[in-house]
This record gives C-alpha cells, structure tokens and sequence, in this order.
C-alpha cells in the first residue's frame, strides 16, 4: 500500500495524534444514474441512513474530508446477469483513481460462467473479491460459495467477506469457521471485525484465525 498511494491525495490533519496515513477498506460505489436508490436500499438494510448519495465523486468529496489517502472499493452483484458490467465499472473507475483506489470485483454463486466470470475480474486488474452473503443469499460455506472461494485461493487474490449478521444465517461465525478451516491458505477478510451485529461471537470463535 505505501508505494501506490502519493502523498499529494491526503491533506494534513489539524490533529497531532494522527501522525499516519488513512486507508478506507470499505467503500461501496455505484454507477451514477442507479447509485442514490443502491446506497439507499443499502442503507435500508441495515437500517442506517446512507452516507453520501454513492457516487464515486461523493465518496471521494467525502473521504478528502476525513483525509483519507487510499480506499478500497467494490459492489455486489445480487444476479447473476450483473457481475461482468458491475466489475467492468469497478475496473474502469479504479483506473481513473489509480493514485489512491484498489478494486475487489463481485462474483455471484448462480453464474452459469463462474471460470469466465472470474477470468474477466482478473483480466480487468481488479485485486480480489468482496462477497456478500446476507444480501446475495447464500451461506459462506455452501457448495455454491465453496467454488468461489477455490478460484481465489487457486489465483492466490484475497476475499472480503461481510461477516455476522444477528437476522441471518449466511454469513455468522458458525459459516465462517469451516471455510476458514477448510481453506488455511485462503486470505480472508471478513468485514466489521467478523460479526456486523454478532461481535461477541466473532470474538469467541474467531479469534485465532
């Protein structure tokens, strides 16, 4: 991370206690003319009020208030059908924004090409995966989900996960756990400290991942 993110994108902070650089490793963007209805349906999820409208112009008017130097951006796929253009415009604006974004690509389980799918995300130089179980509907260990979790460990990119959901049963520590073991060699970022709404059993069981 430090040689791709130029010192010029991050403005200094007035605070003394922050004396390093800030990476946002969570950031959804959508393609301008749906991106305020799929920040508010994602928002609506959880429950939250979206922060900002998701656009890429946004997040970065955002981010430059928080100082933040480099962000980790993506999207989800909630059909098949969606994953080549969500991926198309996720490689295309990390492009744009080479000097502080890196893109994770989408995949989804019901991919009648998931191998073509996956080829054309590494093709298009986007660094990973981000998955999300609770909104794609299915579990972190299902068979469908499994096959995914090969393809990046066999090409050696990392996977980010959102983990734990109290509603849900796809994506909780009890899914997370058997791939984890099943997979040692798979990187595996599991998103807001493994348990979105569970933190205590991320904890209990987690922990020495």
């Amino acid at each position: 991370m430090e040689s791709k993110f130029k010192d010029t994108s991050c403005s200094q902070t007035e605070s003394e206690f922050v004396t390093g650089k800030i990476f946002d490793a969570h950031c959804h963007i959508y393609p301008e003319k749906i991106a305020e209805k799929a920040s508010k349906n994602t928002g609506a999820f959880y429950g939250l009020e979206a922060a900002g409208n998701g656009t890429v112009s946004d997040l970065i008017r955002l981010e430059n208030q928080a100082s933040v130097c480099g962000m980790l951006v993506h999207s989800v796929a909630t059909k098949p059908e969606q994953v080549r253009s969500i991926n198309r415009f996720l490689s295309e604006t990390v492009q744009q924004h080479s000097d502080r974004m890196i893109g994770f690509g989408t995949m989804h389980p019901e991919s009648t090409d998931l191998k073509g799918d996956f080829e054309l995300l590494l093709e298009s130089g986007l660094s990973g995966v981000k998955m999300h179980p609770d909104i794609q509907g299915f579990a972190v260990d299902s068979c469908p989900m499994r096959k995914i979790w090969e393809l990046c460990l066999n090409a050696g990119i990392p996977v980010l996960i959102h983990t734990g959901d109290s509603r849900y049963h796809f994506s909780n520590p009890d899914q997370v756990v058997p791939v984890l073991r099943d997979y040692p060699d798979l990187r595996v970022i599991g998103a807001h400290f493994g348990g979105w709404s569970v933190w205590r059993e991320a904890m209990e069981k987690l922990c020495g991942f």
